[in-house]
C-alpha cells in the first residue's frame, strides 16, 4: 500500500518530496503477501465498485507502467471470474447489487442454478436460487505487484529505500 501511494503521489506531482516508512520493509509479515489477492467488482456499495474498477484499469497496464530497464513485472493477473451463489433470503439484495454493478459498466451476470451446474458440474444447487458471476474478476500475485511498485517509484527519482528499525514516538 505504501509503495503504491508513493508512486501515485509522485506521478501526480513529481516535485513532491515523499518519505515512505514501512514497519516491515521486507514484507515478511505482510498479510497481503499471503492472500489469494482476489480482485472483484461484485460489491453493493458504489464506492467499492469504483475502487475495484480503478484497480482493474491499473492492472491492465501494470507491466508497461512499472517497466524498469526493459524488465516488466509479471503479476500473474488472471481473469477467471468469481461466482457468488445466492439463496432466497439474499436474492433481492444480490439483484440490487447486480443492477448497480451493471449501471457502472461492470461485466456481471445472473446465473440460474442450471447455468451454474453447466459450468460447474459438481455444484449442488441445494437451497440456492442462482448466483452472480463477474467475468472480469480474478486474482494476481500480490508480491509481484508490491515489488513492481516498490522498484518503480524511486528508480528515476534518485531516491532510496533504507531499511531501518522501529520508529517510536
Amino acid at each position: 500500500m505504501g509503495s503504491s501511494t508513493v508512486y501515485h503521489l509522485m506521478r501526480a506531482d513529481n516535485s513532491l518530496k515523499v518519505c515512505l516508512i514501512e514497519k516491515d520493509p521486507l514484507y515478511e509479515h505482510a498479510s497481503s503477501m499471503l492472500s489469494m489477492a482476489n480482485v472483484r467488482v461484485q460489491f453493493g456499495l458504489k464506492e467499492n465498485i469504483q475502487i475495484s474498477q480503478y484497480t482493474l484499469d491499473c492492472l491492465e497496464g501494470f507491466a508497461e507502467e512499472m517497466e524498469v530497464d526493459g524488465e516488466k513485472p509479471d503479476i500473474g493477473h488472471r481473469k477467471e471470474g468469481n461466482l457468488f451463489v445466492v439463496d432466497e433470503q439474499g436474492e433481492a439484495e444480490s439483484l440490487r447489487s447486480l443492477e448497480l454493478q451493471k449501471s457502472l459498466g461492470c461485466k456481471v451476470e445472473w446465473w440460474s442454478p442450471r447455468q451454474i451446474v453447466e459450468r460447474y458440474p459438481l455444484y449442488d444447487p441445494g437451497p440456492y436460487v442462482g448466483g452472480t458471476f463477474g467475468t472480469e474478476d480474478g486474482y494476481l500475485d500480490p508480491y509481484a505487484v508490491v515489488m513492481g511498485y516498490k522498484k518503480r517509484p524511486f528508480h528515476y527519482r534518485n531516491g532510496r529505500i533504507d531499511p531501518c528499525g522501529k520508529i517510536n514516538g
